[in-house]
Parts: C-alpha cells; sequence; structure tokens
C-alpha cells in the first residue's frame, strides 16, 4: 500500500476555449468529472456544492472554481497526473471538453516522508491532455505548516507532533 498524502485546495475549470458547449452541457459535465474524481481508489472531495440549477451562459463564459479535500497516492500530483490517462474515468471525460483548461491549485502533506508541497498544475485539453507543474517543497515542520496554511497549531498536534 502507498503512502497517502492529504490535500486541499481548488480546481478551476475555463470553458471558453470549448466550442459550441451549451451552459447545460457544463454543468452536467463538471457533476461527472468531480464524481469520477471523488470514485478513484485515491478520491478527490468536492467541497462546495455545485448549484442545484444550470449554469446561465454568463457563468460559464467566467471561470468556475470548485475547492477540495483529498488523498494523494504517495503525492497529490501523483492524482492530477491520472488524469492524462484516457482508461480512467476522469481522462475519459475529460477528452469530452477539447479547448478546456483547467488550474489546479493545492497544498498537499504527507507525514512519512515529512513533505509539504505547494503547487498548481495546469490543464491542457486538445487531443491529448497536457499537464505541467508548477510545484515548490517544503520540509514538513511546524513552521511551514502553519505558514503555508495546512492547518494551525492545533492540527499539527493532532498529527502526533509535538513542538
Amino acid at each position: 500500500m502507498a503512502n497517502v498524502s492529504t490535500a486541499k485546495g481548488s480546481y478551476t475549470f475555463n470553458f471558453s476555449n470549448v466550442e459550441n458547449v451549451t451552459p447545460r452541457e457544463v454543468t452536467t459535465w463538471i457533476r461527472k468529472f468531480m464524481l469520477a474524481l471523488e470514485l478513484q481508489e485515491y478520491a478527490t472531495i468536492c467541497e462546495n456544492s455545485l448549484p442545484n440549477r444550470v449554469f446561465t451562459g454568463a457563468e460559464i463564459k467566467a471561470p468556475i472554481s470548485l475547492n477540495f479535500t483529498a488523498d494523494g497516492h504517495y503525492a497529490y500530483k501523483n492524482n492530477i497526473n491520472w488524469l492524462s490517462d484516457t482508461d480512467t474515468p476522469a481522462g475519459r471525460l475529460l477528452q469530452e471538453m477539447k479547448g478546456l483548461v483547467i488550474t489546479v491549485d493545492y497544498l498537499d502533506y504527507e507525514i512519512g516522508y515529512g513533505f509539504i508541497d505547494a503547487g498548481k498544475a495546469f490543464i491542457n485539453v486538445e487531443k491529448t491532455t497536457t499537464i505541467v507543474f508548477n510545484v515548490v517543497n517544503y520540509d514538513l515542520t511546524k513552521e511551514n505548516f502553519i505558514d503555508l496554511a495546512v492547518g494551525d497549531e492545533d492540527d499539527w498536534q493532532e498529527l502526533g507532533f509535538r513542538d
């Protein structure tokens, strides 16, 4: 079994370059995509609920952001890399939205390896899905844990660390 990291962040979807997409299609697609992420072995859970209505035309022209918490397969970066695999449900869904750009901003930490990653992934969907990462790696220390807003002092103590 792999070490499991703990991540939180946001997915920001930009549909402005997706041709002929309707608000109903965007709404349905986002719901399916977030469910596919949730059902992976290392789940990504959307924290804010989607509206109980169809997005408007104006809403789909602007970026749509959803916050998440997740378990990472060693590191959350690995979960994001799976999105380029068209053999996964989420990877197949991405191929339905040629022109889609997704930005994933995340903080990820893992106790066993003692790291915190502050990352950003840029996902571009064309004939294939391209993912570019910008990740800064930090040692897992109390100061970094609190300064990077991974958690507060109480969270640090709950992990079993002492000052």
